[in-house]
């Protein structure tokens, strides 16, 4: 009966621990290679909020023009609307792109606005961007509207994960 007591009692720790969990997942993302400076801390001392998040190895063009060894993408919203239009959130994706050399990191960066074959022209976005050693950060958005506050947000990033 007691060891019956003691298996229950260990199996609804575990499901605690998997509920906690689950609940609380931990904000800073884990990847390939050096620890990333950006977290959800990160972009929430900016105003933004995590809705999407991607990482993994780039694909064939990235490796073959620039040897992107490894690439995370954040889909951000601002949590507080423009002063220009109630109800309207400035929106970003996130690139992280990560290089072996700082020189090929410098080399990707010359041609932030280059893109894939397959892309059509109503597909690209408006883009900006910084280096940070190893890494190259692309600030993107499709909206006209956000472009005056992409750069206010890359200026503020780039700040942050000095």
């Amino acid at each position: 009966m007691l060891q019956k007591l003691f298996k229950l009692s260990y199996i609804l720790a575990i499901a605690i621990l998997c509920l906690y969990c689950i609940s609380n997942p931990k904000t800073e993302i884990q990847y390939h290679g050096e620890k990333s400076k950006l977290s959800a801390e990160v972009f929430g001392k900016l105003d933004y909020k995590v809705k999407e998040f991607d990482e993994g190895m780039p694909d064939d063009w990235h490796k073959a023009q620039f040897q992107t060894i490894w690439q995370r993408t954040y889909f951000v919203k601002r949590n507080t609307s423009v002063k220009e239009a109630e109800k309207t959130y400035p929106r970003f994706w996130v690139r992280e792109e990560v290089y072996e050399t700082e020189d090929l990191a410098a080399a990707r960066l010359k041609k932030i606005e280059d893109k894939p074959p397959e892309y059509v022209d109503f597909d690209y976005f408006i883009v900006t961007g910084f280096q940070r050693q190893k890494n190259v950060y692309f600030i993107q958005t499709d909206s006209v509207l956000f472009s005056y506050y992409m750069d206010d947000f890359a200026a503020k990033l780039s700040e942050q994960i000095k």
